[in-house]
């Protein structure tokens, strides 16, 4: 277990983070609700927490896959999925994904508040490894904090716009990227 994983494992442990909001961003619910909706298909949760957002897709009719490193998280996400079908989730590092033996090809992916808590060393490794479980055409869904400093996790610093591209574009193609909290 790296200091990370045991940080965020007494973090869940004393009680609820204030990451852990239980809220849907209205931008991912447009997208598996709205007009435009994507079709159903597989998602990924990368740093799926205790489950919040890979549970909404999954009783909207995706098969999800949630990873964490934090064994607390991953063991709250399982109870809170109870029997809800379509859904596992699985204890392992985000920028490892391959190795965590989770197969096949995903047509979202979702980060909600990981990517800027890994260290710049593996942000690399990240983006590699989303790119081999990426289905062509897919689409990644990034909330990031972008305040220019640095975020609680040493040697993470928060993730800017000009990051995001420099590590993202050579293997996705970037529609967007806007301002906002977490939720808009």
């Amino acid at each position: 277990m790296s200091w990370q994983s045991a940080m965020y494992n007494l973090i869940y442990r004393r009680g609820k983070p204030r990451w852990d909001t239980g809220m849907i961003p209205p931008a991912l619910v447009a997208l598996v609700e709205g007009a435009q909706a994507l079709r159903r298909g597989r998602a990924i949760d990368l740093g799926c927490g205790t489950g919040t957002h890979a549970l909404y897709l999954a009783q909207h009719g995706w098969a999800v896959t949630g990873i964490d490193f934090s064994s607390v998280a991953i063991r709250d996400a399982r109870r809170n999925a109870g029997n809800t079908p379509n859904v596992t989730f699985i204890e392992g590092d985000a920028t490892k994904v391959s190795e965590r033996q989770v197969a096949g090809r995903f047509d979202l992916a979702l980060d909600i508040g990981c990517f800027h808590g890994i260290p710049t060393s593996r942000r690399d490794a990240y983006a590699e490894q989303l790119a081999r479980v990426a289905a062509v055409g897919a689409t990644f869904l990034l909330w990031s904090i972008d305040n220019d400093r640095l975020t609680w996790v040493p040697g993470a610093p928060s993730a800017n716009e000009h990051e995001i591209r420099r590590r993202f574009e050579p293997r996705f193609k970037i529609l967007s990227t806007q301002p906002g909290d977490m939720l808009g």
